[in-house]
């Protein structure tokens, strides 16, 4: 298979994925604690910028600069998205900017069950990932 095909076959499979995770994240709605992107990180922002540098020579514009609300206590606990108050760079009113295959470490983040398909896919996108040199 050449480069391309492998890469054209990369980016289906974590389309793929990222929709086996929504699926999964829905599905943990309450562990969430009703929102929707508890998991969100600047740090994750930042990875998946040098991700999509590195491996796939795109340039990920930090076009909105999105804030993390705070969503007040509950059960003694203050509620922030992951890594505390601030701002994240890819992220838009709707969700993520970037799409699947250049963010992987929010697609491939599930604080769920992991089911027999997404670890079948997982498998595959390593093997072609490893094929192709990706680099962390």
């Amino acid at each position: 298979m050449s480069r391309k095909a492998l890469m054209i076959r990369l980016i289906c499979l974590y389309q793929q994925l990222s929709k086996e995770t929504k699926k999964i994240c829905r599905h943990n709605y309450e562990m969430c604690l009703g929102y929707n992107h508890r998991c969100c990180a600047p740090l994750f922002c930042q990875m998946s910028i040098d991700w999509a540098a590195k491996n796939w020579q795109v340039h990920l514009p930090k076009r909105r600069r999105q804030k993390i609300p705070a969503i007040g206590r509950r059960n003694g606990y203050w509620l922030d998205g992951v890594g505390g108050p601030g701002r994240l760079p890819l992220m838009g009113t709707k969700g993520c900017l970037a799409p699947p295959h250049l963010r992987p470490e929010c697609t491939l983040y599930i604080c769920g069950v992991i089911t027999p398909s997404y670890d079948k896919t997982l498998k595959l996108i390593s093997k072609i990932e490893t094929r192709l040199k990706f680099h962390d």
